[in-house]
């Protein structure tokens, strides 16, 4: 993969985010590679107009995405619907996601230029209900109550036109492999590769000992109904704002066909990059 035009996004809350976006500016200027920076960050650095994260994923070959895990959880769809991979330089906490860091940039930089990377592609999923356009997600998707009063969420879930279960939880979440190590990780959930194509479904809080997390095949459409005389429920696409799910409505969950991509500048194991950011996060 040539690379000639490169997006730079940014989380402007983080407190050396400029100056480590000043700093790969000044790299890809001086490697020639052409950029195009967020509106946000054009604005703040006084270079002129920026544009919108949509708009870059449109005219980009790549976009570097300055911050951690929920910064590229927020560029994923946009870049996966014009199938633009994403490299992730870590300036948050966990980055269990990203790439890089700022003290390597001179090195990414070089290897974008001469083309000395891979695309990592990973598995995404979509939620669908006739009230509200899908719900795409790269981690989760997570339907909890939608008032702070403690009521059991009662959640029916179907696979293949087979019950799963009635399910009394706390809420559910249903992940990627991706999003295995997130959310569905601590509701007690499995670690899986990203690798892999697959579906999980996560209970958080059973309230049956029976209620267990499952892993569904990637061709598998999961359906989840919630009782007519319920309440109303919150469903979040990788902690975005939610959207709404009425009593007695019904949600049905599968693969997406976007795919979003990631730069890998080099090869390594995820068992260990899992080791070590959970080493890092637990001290």
């Amino acid at each position: 993969m040539k690379v000639t035009r490169v997006g730079v996004y940014w989380n402007s809350g983080k407190a050396h985010g400029l100056s480590c976006a000043r700093e790969l500016i000044a790299l890809l200027e001086h490697s020639g590679l052409e950029l195009v920076p967020e509106r946000a960050l054009a604005l703040a650095l006084g270079t002129g107009d920026g544009v919108e994260l949509e708009r870059m994923a449109e005219i980009t070959d790549l976009i570097v995405v300055l911050g951690g895990d929920g910064t590229l959880l927020s560029a994923a769809v946009p870049a996966a619907r014009c199938d633009v991979p994403l490299l992730g330089v870590n300036i948050g906490h966990m980055g269990f996601m990203t790439e890089t860091t700022p003290d390597e940039l001179p090195e990414a930089v070089a290897r974008l230029r001469d083309g000395r990377f891979e695309i990592e592609r990973r598995m995404m999923i979509s939620a669908e209900c006739d009230a509200w356009p899908a719900q795409v997600a790269l981690n989760d998707i997570v339907i909890y109550r939608s008032t702070s009063e403690l009521h059991i969420v009662e959640t029916r879930v179907s696979v293949g036109g087979a019950c799963l279960g009635r399910i009394m939880s706390d809420g559910l979440i249903v992940a990627t492999p991706t999003g295995s190590t997130a959310y569905s990780l601590s509701a007690g959930g499995p670690v899986v590769d990203p690798l892999l194509d697959c579906i999980l479904v996560t209970p958080i809080c059973p309230h049956s000992p029976l209620s267990r997390p499952a892993v569904l095949p990637e061709w598998e459409r999961v359906r989840i109904n919630t009782p007519a005389d319920g309440m109303e429920l919150l469903l979040s696409a990788d902690s975005r704002p939610p959207v709404r799910i009425a009593p007695g409505a019904s949600v049905f969950i599968s693969k997406s066909e976007l795919r979003a991509g990631f730069v890998r500048l080099k090869r390594r194991s995820f068992y260990d990059a899992f080791r070590l950011k959970i080493s890092e996060w637990s001290n």
